[in-house]
């Protein structure tokens, strides 16, 4: 067996010792775990082997919600792209103003995400905020565009990805399980 193999063991043994200068070892021999398919002193500490199923049933749920949260900011990313480009394509001009602007949002936006990746609360509280004036705004211009022009319309994606990212930050299980993940042990 390998030392990390020993070591999941080790970690749920009763007899485990952490030695501050080698790490975790066998308080009967003061070494790391010496065996190769099970040690003949291994005693369980149920408190920790159930900890460490809750570990792992954890990791699990994280999982799954960090990679449907990576599917929410990217389909974010590429609608607020999408929309950026629609409408300097028919209502602003293309400038190195606009440019520049549109680019720092863009990486405000991705700074956000970075951070509520991260498991920080802020940054899920602030982007719900932002979301919630988006829907708001968004609905106030398609109202005022579509009196003039059926280009009102292209606001709907936008107003549906705020309104969602609304509902998944604050509501969507998955999210809440890696959040909660994240805040827990990073």
């Amino acid at each position: 067996m390998t030392r990390e193999e020993t070591l999941e063991i080790c970690k749920t043994c009763s007899n485990r010792k952490l030695n501050v200068h080698t790490g975790l070892v066998c308080s009967l021999t003061d070494k790391f775990g010496d065996f190769v398919d099970k040690c003949k002193d291994y005693t369980v500490d149920h408190a920790e082997f159930a900890n460490q199923r809750e570990r792992i049933k954890e990791s699990k749920l994280a999982e799954f919600g960090r990679k449907k949260t990576m599917k929410v900011f990217l389909g974010m990313i590429v609608i607020s792209l999408i929309v950026i480009l629609f409408s300097h394509m028919t209502f602003k001009p293309l400038n190195f103003k606009e440019i520049f602007k549109e680019t720092f949002r863009l990486g405000l936006q991705i700074g956000i995400f970075y951070a509520i990746y991260s498991g920080k609360k802020w940054a899920k509280t602030v982007f719900t905020v932002l979301c919630v004036i988006g829907v708001i705004t968004g609905f106030i211009g398609m109202i005022y565009i579509l009196k003039v022009s059926m280009l009102g319309l292209i606001l709907i994606p936008l107003i549906w990805a705020y309104a969602y990212a609304i509902y998944f930050f604050n509501a969507d299980e998955d999210f809440l399980n890696f959040f909660e993940y994240q805040k827990k042990y990073n």
